[in-house]
């Protein structure tokens, strides 16, 4: 049984994948001491726990803050927190 969906956990994957495609798309550059491989294999584990969960969610295993409802990370917030330090 997978872990159930997390708003926080669903962003910061996001977030991060979001940060590697930018890296090997050439927007952004990437740390001197990794290949491309490895960026595209951080970002392939991400893209599939992200999947996972965003699954979880489908199938109703979401915690959900305090019962509210159901809320998926924004990419165009993933992208703002990309540019934040």
């Amino acid at each position: 049984m997978s872990r159930p969906y997390r708003y926080e956990e669903a962003r910061e994957l996001l977030t991060a994948a979001l940060g590697d495609l930018a890296i090997l798309s050439g927007d952004v550059v990437g740390p001197g001491d990794v290949t491309w491989q490895d960026v595209a294999g951080t970002c392939v584990v991400n893209l599939r726990i992200l999947a996972t969960r965003i699954e979880a969610a489908r199938n109703g295993q979401a915690s959900t803050y305090r019962g509210g409802p159901l809320v998926f990370p924004s990419p165009y917030e993933a992208i703002e927190d990309m540019k934040t330090p």
